[in-house]
């Protein structure tokens, strides 16, 4: 009789998380003001045994946007739903681009999205965003992860209809 061997790799069902307190605001800058993007914080939080390469990032859902640029500061707490220029956000600290950034083990970090809209639209929005990593044997684990937040033209905040945004891939 023939012996067989099984081999079980497991893998955590959601190693990246967000506070669930992340998300459901939108922001804008004073009447007046002209800027067309803001920086939002975003923490994610590393459960797993390991720290975790991001291997590829996007935001999804979409609504009103021109572009979202990801930048993390890996291992730094800055809290939930900042809204600012990322200079404020980061608060000193070097952010670097999301894509190619490591996770440190049973950390938060602050991963933050600069939303800009698109020209004419009264705000800009995210559903949430995608992140890839290694996993086991080589292959790339996807972690979805809601944060629905917005960027509202000056004086137009009452635009900012978060009911628009969902997690779809665009």
């Amino acid at each position: 009789m023939a012996g067989a061997a099984v081999t079980v790799v497991a893998w955590p069902s959601t190693p990246l998380r967000t506070d669930r307190l992340v998300g459901g605001t939108c922001a804008s800058y004073a009447a007046g003001d002209t800027s067309t993007s803001m920086s939002v914080t975003i923490p994610v939080q590393n459960d797993s045994a390991g720290d975790i390469e991001v291997v590829g990032s996007r935001a999804l859902g979409q609504v009103g946007t021109a572009d979202v640029d990801l930048r993390v500061a890996p291992g730094r707490s800055f809290g939930f739903n900042g809204f600012g220029t990322l200079s404020q956000l980061a608060e000193g600290h070097r952010t670097i681009p999301l894509d190619g950034a490591v996770l440190p083990a049973h950390r938060t970090s602050t991963v933050i999205a600069t939303i800009a809209r698109s020209d004419g639209a009264p705000f800009g929005a995210i559903g949430g965003l995608e992140l890839d990593q290694r996993a086991v044997l080589g292959t790339i684990h996807s972690t979805v992860l809601p944060a629905t937040l917005g960027v509202a033209a000056a004086g137009r905040i009452d635009e900012c209809d978060l009911d628009q945004v969902s997690l779809d891939r665009d």
